[in-house]
């Protein structure tokens, strides 16, 4: 093995170790740093040895491998870009990597690729599931910059109707003073429901927290003094209410 190879195994070792949510942020913090540092250095050209491990064995150096790609924005959306393809053959665990891959490279032509993906291949519902949810955490995080996919996002329709209606709630009640809404108060799922149906019901909970939390943002950000800032939100509550009307 090179000293090239061992540094990218010993940083596929150190992502296998955690990346769990409630660590997140942290683990980011940490894997940066070491991707500066002198101890695992890691240049562009290694960034193609390093997808080379998304075919790792061991599935928690995949996963942890498809993330850190992620903090090498736009170098590596080839790599990622490519990955997304195979969606659908990989298990729940990698697909989530790929999914928080690509909302740590944050761009939208990957995640518009990605939509575009998974309305030609017509897959079931599960999976725009996936991508309802996601596109959430992204906008939650990107609120401006995530309400602009949403609203092209518009065009594949099975994965608009997700949205449409807790859209339509939001923008043209505007009722965004109320800290926890009706319809996202958690309660206990009914009885003989799945595992499977309690996870996608909390997290379709989740999803629409996200939004509002999104839209609300974009709101305040319509009153900003700063003229840019003010002239993009009006653009996207615009192009908003002109898709769900």
């Amino acid at each position: 093995m090179t000293d090239s190879q061992e540094k990218i195994q010993k940083l596929a070792e150190i992502l296998a170790g955690s990346w769990s949510r409630s660590d997140f942020k942290d683990d980011r913090v940490k894997i940066t740093g070491l991707v500066k540092s002198d101890v695992v250095k890691i240049t562009l050209s290694e960034i193609e040895q390093l997808a080379g491990l998304l075919k790792s064995s061991n599935p928690k150096v995949r996963y942890g491998t498809i993330k850190v790609l992620g903090l090498f924005g736009k170098h590596a959306n080839p790599f990622v870009n490519d990955f997304t393809k195979d969606f659908f053959k990989y298990d729940g665990e990698q697909q989530r990597g790929i999914l928080e891959a690509l909302h740590l490279i944050g761009t939208k032509d990957v995640l518009l690729e990605y939509g575009k993906l998974l309305d030609e291949m017509q897959q079931p519902i599960q999976s725009f599931y996936k991508l309802v949810f996601f596109v959430s955490e992204f906008m939650r995080d990107y609120p401006l910059e995530g309400l602009t996919i949403i609203s092209k996002i518009s065009k594949f329709e099975r994965i608009w109707e997700m949205y449409k209606i807790t859209i339509q709630e939001v923008l043209l009640k505007e009722s965004l003073a109320e800290d926890q809404p009706e319809h996202l108060i958690y309660r206990p799922p009914p009885i003989g429901m799945s595992q499977e149906q309690e996870r996608r019901r909390v997290e379709y909970g989740i999803t629409k927290m996200n939004i509002q939390t999104a839209i609300k943002t974009v709101f305040e950000q319509e009153k900003s003094k700063d003229k840019a800032t003010k002239k993009e939100a009006k653009k996207i509550l615009k192009k908003l209410k002109k898709a769900i009307l």
